[in-house]
């Protein structure tokens, strides 16, 4: 077959063909492909930035508060001193369990989860939840709580609560 100046053999024709063919393949599946890496990896440079965010709050809070991060050796000590906390505003706990520590990998710090009840009234609860915030001793997350009547003393509520308490990570 001859068409202008070009002859086409049965070989080239296969090639031509064969080329188009995988040009079409990598049209159809490959252009799809590209554009949800690039929709990924926008989306990873969000989190990224939401990241160094975190990052750097965690940080101010330790020199803007004057807080630090307890060490896994000074647990009882930040626990005795957040019972001595609840007592200074007048709430009365009734027990305090701290639970095994949770250690992410790759995480700058280690959790320990905290379980807690009280007795007090609605109003030295709001303040001990308030002054969380500014205790010297740790970063201290409430997690969540029920709060109920007292069955004793019907002017105070039994609050249970669920606290994460942040530890530093130092091996």
């Amino acid at each position: 077959m001859n068409i202008g100046n070009i002859e086409l053999t049965k070989e080239k024709l296969i090639i031509a063909i064969s080329a188009v063919i995988v040009f079409i393949v990598l049209v159809i599946f490959y252009a799809p492909l590209i554009r949800e890496l690039r929709m990924r990896y926008l989306e990873c440079r969000l989190c990224e930035g939401q990241l160094i965010g975190a990052h750097k709050i965690i940080e101010s809070l330790g020199t803007h508060r004057g807080a630090a991060l307890m060490s896994e050796t000074n647990v009882s000590g930040a626990v005795d001193k957040l019972i001595k906390h609840c007592s200074s505003i007048g709430i009365n706990v009734l027990s305090i369990t701290p639970k095994e520590i949770i250690i992410e990998e790759g995480s700058l710090f280690k959790i320990l989860p905290i379980d807690m009840e009280t007795r007090s009234t609605i109003q030295q609860f709001a303040a001990f939840i308030g002054s969380l915030s500014e205790l010297k001793q740790g970063l201290i997350k409430v997690k969540s709580f029920d709060l109920a009547p007292d069955t004793e003393d019907k002017a105070k509520l039994r609050a249970s609560l669920a606290l994460d308490m942040f530890l530093a990570n130092v091996e």
